[in-house]
């Protein structure tokens, strides 16, 4: 597993950083600056709608089981979402600090974000984690 990691790092590193075009420095400088805001807001933002799921799931679990995967779907959807929001949280002071604990913090929510597109057979979330994937290795630098 961890051989397989190592080789996902160095494509998206081949990818992202090597083959595609590279943000201009004060652009990077700014996404340093900026990412542990931004994860601290959606890591935060990402809680209510999250309550709001569980307490939904909670009332209508007996529904949800009527019909064959969607309980599957539901909890795993749960699940990932927890451990996203709780990465993300904890990358925040790692972030601050520049470690790159905290950049392969948001590595990790990333690759979840791709398993959950492929999981639901979301073309625009792998997209959208693509995109966000190509601005995080463009800081990977940054980060020690």
């Amino acid at each position: 597993m961890e051989d397989f990691l190592k080789k996902l790092d160095n494509f998206f590193e081949d990818l992202f950083v090597k083959k595609a075009p590279a943000l201009p420095k004060k652009w990077q400088e700014w996404l340093v600056k900026a990412l542990p805001w931004l994860a601290l807001v959606f890591g935060v933002l990402a809680i209510p709608g999250l309550l709001n799921f569980l307490d939904s799931f909670r009332m209508n679990a007996w529904h949800f089981g009527t019909v064959q995967g969607t309980m599957t779907r539901a909890l795993v959807n749960v699940v990932v979402s927890i451990v996203q929001v709780a990465l993300e949280l904890t990358a925040v002071s790692f972030l601050f600090k520049k470690a790159k604990k905290g950049w392969r913090l948001l590595y990790w929510c990333s690759l979840l974000n791709i398993i959950t597109g492929i999981f639901y057979f979301s073309g625009s979330v792998i997209l959208i984690t693509g995109v966000g994937l190509y601005f995080l290795y463009q800081v990977k630098s940054h980060y020690q």
